[in-house]
């Protein structure tokens, strides 16, 4: 740029003309020669995130800042490139979305991988549902140190409370070990979660179904009668966080067909 305005005017568009093609071969060339690194490294993806948004940011005033140098000389030519600014923002978003999706999808993957994915069809839950879990949480907490700033924890606590919850919610029959296992699985979660956020007092906030998430621990590890307090004829914790026709078939999942049993059922609906 100051060499430009040292120029003659036909120099001088020369060298504008080529600073807006740097800027448009980096939109263009750099996503494609680095697709690899973008598709597996989340570093490479903040950092080529970052680097987007700097670049729009400083491109807002960099025409205007050409002109200052040139010091009352008027161009024939417009000097402008406020028009890549919307460009290189959707460039850097873009990406960082289809990474996000990307880790989002290894997520339910390891979870759906697991025993977690056979609570329907097994009585016991092998080592591999903990670990998946854990696994998970470890994911995100890399995702969380990297992405500083744009790291979305709210989504995908979110995403992974609302899977745990379909899969307890989901089964038919659940015997009283995995109820136990699925038990201190999610109390892994309720206590580690929570340190995604910058403040962790903030995921009751962010996260619909935390409380949810909290509540089906209690009914793993409770009994019909502390169901039934935490029920409270419709105006306790479960009928807020839990449709009926869940509870319902959490209640038939996990407890046999007693009159104690029925009773309750009889008051769920």
């Amino acid at each position: 740029m100051e060499q430009a305005v040292q120029c003659s005017d036909v120099v001088g568009k020369r060298i504008y003309i080529s600073a807006r093609l740097i800027f448009e071969l980096y939109e263009s060339v750099v996503p494609y020669y680095h697709e690899n690194f973008l598709q597996t490294i989340p570093q490479y993806v903040a950092l080529f995130h970052n680097n987007c948004m700097y670049l729009a940011h400083n491109l807002q005033t960099f025409g205007d800042k050409w002109l200052v140098l040139m010091e009352g000389r008027e161009p024939d030519y417009p000097i402008t490139f406020v028009d890549l600014v919307p460009k290189l923002r959707e460039l850097g978003q873009r990406q960082l979305a289809a990474h996000l999706q990307q880790q989002r999808k290894q997520i339910l993957d390891n979870i759906r991988a697991s025993d977690l994915n056979c609570i329907v069809v097994k009585d016991v839950l092998g080592e591999n549902a903990e670990q998946a879990i854990r696994q998970c949480l470890r994911q995100l907490q890399l995702l969380k140190n990297v992405w500083i700033g744009v790291f979305p924890a709210n989504l995908f606590t979110s995403m992974l409370a609302d899977e745990l919850a379909h899969r307890a919610c989901s089964a038919e029959d659940v015997s009283a070990e995995m109820a136990a296992q699925l038990g201190d699985i999610y109390t892994v979660v309720v206590k580690k979660a929570p340190n995604l956020f910058q403040k962790p007092e903030d995921i009751e906030e962010h996260v619909a179904t935390w409380t949810k998430l909290q509540e089906l621990i209690l009914i793993l590890g409770g009994s019909l009668k502390d169901i039934e307090k935490r029920w409270d004829d419709g105006n306790g914790p479960l009928a807020v966080h839990f449709r009926t026709v869940e509870l319902r078939n959490l209640i038939k999942a996990l407890f046999q067909n007693t009159q104690i049993r029925a009773n309750l059922l009889s008051k769920i609906k």
